[in-house]
């Protein structure tokens, strides 16, 4: 028969397996500090901005030139895509494409930026926090109460 190690031992390899994992996920954090799920949260939320970030640009110059009409002398005051003469704006093909360019331009051009300076800010105020302990102190009571007033 084949030796099988005892269960304790193979319960040891798949935790120290499961340890270089989160830790390669992690990065150089703690990997004790936070649970598994928050580590692959972060790095997610991380990964998902740098591509944001990379499409950005091309992304709002596309959108902005799908729904920017103006007019031609030549086309007897018809509006048209400045981008593409032949298209009349809001008409056949472009009536198609002009809503999804809009929700695109609320959601990404303008949503974009806004949560980037969101967890700007929340990873500021987190950095203040540690590097002012009087409120890190005040803030950590102030969980306290509510702990115990949820527990009541």
């Amino acid at each position: 028969g084949v030796d099988t190690p005892p269960p304790s031992r193979i319960k040891s390899i798949f935790l120290n397996i499961k340890r270089i994992i989160f830790m390669f996920i992690v990065g150089d954090q703690d990997f004790t500090s936070i649970s598994w799920y928050e580590a692959f949260k972060r790095r997610t939320v991380r990964s998902l901005v740098i591509l944001g970030s990379i499409v950005y640009y091309i992304v709002a110059q596309r959108s902005l030139q799908a729904v920017f009409c103006g007019q031609y002398p030549s086309f007897l005051g018809q509006t048209r895509l400045f981008v593409e003469a032949n298209t009349i704006c809001y008409e056949q093909k472009h009536a198609k494409i002009a809503p999804v360019a809009f929700i695109v331009l609320v959601l990404y051009v303008g949503g974009f930026p806004l949560y980037c300076f969101y967890i700007t800010y929340r990873a500021w105020r987190l950095k203040a926090i540690i590097n002012y302990p009087k409120l890190a102190k005040k803030i950590e009571e102030k969980e306290k109460k509510l702990a115990t007033a949820n527990n009541n």
